[in-house]
Formats: structure tokens, sequence, C-alpha cells
């Protein structure tokens, strides 16, 4: 059951990161201004 779980977590993750490569995030693109500037801390 670990192992499928593990699977599905990295699949969805490839996916979810794919979906921006190219033009970008679209959403983001619309609702934060151009020249914003912000931070964020992976954990």
């Amino acid at each position: 059951m670990k192992k499928i779980y593990n699977n599905y977590i990295k699949w969805f993750i490839e996916n979810s990161l794919k979906e921006d490569v190219g033009e970008g995030d679209h959403t983001s693109n619309a609702c934060i201004p151009e020249d914003s500037v912000s931070k964020a801390k992976l954990l």
C-alpha cells in the first residue's frame, strides 16, 4: 500500500510541475502583478 501511495505522490508532483512548464502558471500570471516581488521557503 505504501509503495502505491508513494508512486501516486511522485506522479502528482511531476504532473503538477509539467503544467507550469513553458508559458508558466497562467493563474499566477493573471493574479499577481508582473513587478511584484516576494519570498518563499520550502520546508
